[in-house]
């Protein structure tokens, strides 16, 4: 009985494992990073994702026409950047004045002189209200010229929104240039 535990002993010794070299615990702790990294990045690119997708689902049907077009979430900047001049509607869906001034531009479409890109105001409000100083509670229009906002209109400061608003997007500078890209 002895015997066979000595060699019970001596086979445990042998397969014991389970001790961590230097080598194997780097391994471990580099292979950890990079799947925390990986999930990170994963995780960051679904959500952006899966952001477009709500605001092209709940807002865009309802909300665009042939002269007022959703600008795609995540891609603001680089929107602005492209294109010489360009007029933009930001608020969110639930503004004051949001139902009133999209139906407004949908029935006086054909007296618009330009294209209207509307960004929806409903992620990241504090990073849009700091960048271009803007009330995601109000629907706010900047027109952009090579990426410089040159002027804005505000719907709250429109003494009669349905009498004023497309006369004043109508004055808006460079008309003419909105729908061209930058060369």
């Amino acid at each position: 009985m002895n015997e066979e535990l000595t060699r019970v002993q001596r086979f445990a010794k042998k397969r014991n494992t389970n001790k961590l070299t230097p080598k194997t615990t780097i391994g471990l702790m580099v292979g950890v990073l990079f799947f925390g990294i990986f999930i990170f990045f994963a995780i960051t690119m679904t959500n952006q994702s899966i952001r477009a997708q709500q605001i092209n689902e709940l807002v865009a049907p309802e909300n665009t026409s042939d002269k007022l077009e959703l600008i795609p979430y995540g891609t603001l900047e680089q929107f602005i950047q492209e294109k010489p001049a360009v007029s933009i509607l930001f608020g969110a869906p639930t503004a004051k004045q949001a139902t009133t001034v999209l139906t407004l531009i949908k029935q006086k479409e054909n007296e618009l002189n330009r294209k209207i890109y509307w960004y929806p105001v409903v992620y990241d409000t504090t990073g849009l209200e700091n960048t271009y100083k803007i009330d995601p509670h109000e629907m706010t229009f900047l027109f952009f010229q090579n990426g410089q906002e040159k002027k804005r209109v505000l719907t709250s400061t429109l003494s009669d929104v349905n009498q004023e608003l497309i006369p004043e997007i109508n004055r808006l500078p460079m008309w003419n240039l909105t729908d061209q890209k930058k060369d």
